[in-house]
């Protein structure tokens, strides 16, 4: 029994480094961002330490993956082109407006957009940016 969860809280931890650095945050930023030290993130990545249910949920909408990705590595094929959508998006921030980029996904992390509105969201925040460069 003790075995399964301690292989259990690794697939989790394994699940969040691994989203994590697929979009490019650092460690200490996305602990930053759910509110807890990133020596105790680091634990949850490596499997030695739980969390609360509600700081997944937390971890799964900063990273752009569902709480059930985390939980049981089941990936809803709906939010896969979402997520498609949104790494697009990413790869046309530089680092003068990035800082733009993550005060406008901060706010809308709690939102649930579907593909359609996921899709007008990059496209906006792409015509946004291009306007934004030209004018500096």
């Amino acid at each position: 029994m003790k075995e399964s969860k301690q292989k259990y809280k690794k697939e989790i931890g394994a699940r969040i480094r691994e989203s994590r650095t697929e979009m490019g945050i650092s460690l200490e930023e996305l602990a930053e961002r759910v509110g807890i030290t990133a020596g105790f993130l680091g634990l949850i990545e490596r499997g030695n330490r739980c969390t609360t249910a509600q700081r997944l949920n937390d971890l799964a909408q900063i990273l752009g993956i569902t709480p059930n990705y985390l939980l049981q590595g089941e990936v809803d094929e709906s939010h896969s082109r979402k997520d498609k959508l949104l790494h697009k998006l990413m790869g046309s921030i530089t680092e003068e407006n990035s800082g733009m980029y993550n005060k406008i996904f901060a706010q809308l992390s709690g939102y649930h957009l579907n593909e359609t509105e996921t899709k007008e969201l990059c496209d906006f925040l792409k015509a946004a940016l291009r306007i934004l460069q030209e004018k500096k």
